[in-house]
């Protein structure tokens, strides 16, 4: 009979150590299964954002080339009005970069604008919207409110004539609460991970 309860026992703590073994293989090989996908998936994640940030940086580098262009052409005859309205909507027609470009002087006036249905043409810059004019260097501004009352980031470049003197400067905006070239790269992904 003691014979028979220490072979039950035997057997019984075999059993147990083989299936305290198994779940701890099986626990120590999920944990570690669980750490290589979110690592994965991390690294994945961290890639895709520097692509789309590289492809951001990219296209605001292109903008500034197209403002800097125009604001060339400007400064050798800034005051024909002709010129202004064909040189915004240029810049506007040419690419689906900008939702509005403007032309504004060295008194903060807007001289020219594209569309021309904006009605902004006239206007002087309220103080708190003239980070583009006081910095007089190409920028990409905070978000604002613009005198239209849209939300927007304003890609600009000064305009200086060829004595250095300053005759305002270029912008074109993408208006943040429309469809524009951010919403398009940014808003929708095909990597749904």
């Amino acid at each position: 009979m003691l014979r028979l309860d220490l072979q039950k026992l035997f057997l019984l703590l075999t059993i147990a150590a083989v299936l305290l073994t198994f779940g701890n293989s099986y626990y120590v090989t999920y944990q570690a299964q669980k750490q290589l996908l979110i690592d994965s998936t991390l690294e994945a994640n961290r890639v895709y954002a520097e692509k789309l940030a590289e492809t951001t940086n990219n296209f605001l580098q292109n903008a500034q080339q197209q403002l800097a262009f125009s604001a060339k052409v400007l400064a050798t005859n800034i005051n024909n009005e002709a010129l202004l309205e064909f040189e915004t909507e240029r810049l506007y027609e040419q690419s689906s970069f900008f939702n509005s470009v403007s032309i504004i002087d060295s008194t903060a006036t807007i001289t020219a604008i594209f569309p021309r249905n904006i009605p902004v043409k006239g206007l002087v810059l309220p103080p708190d919207n003239r980070q583009s004019f006081n910095t007089r260097k190409p920028l990409v501004s905070n978000p604002i409110i613009a005198p239209s009352g849209s939300y927007l980031v304003s890609i600009s470049h000064p305009i200086f004539a060829k004595e250095g003197q300053y005759l305002g400067f270029i912008t074109g905006t993408i208006y943040l609460n429309q469809d524009n070239i951010f919403s398009s790269l940014l808003g929708q992904h095909s990597y749904n991970n």
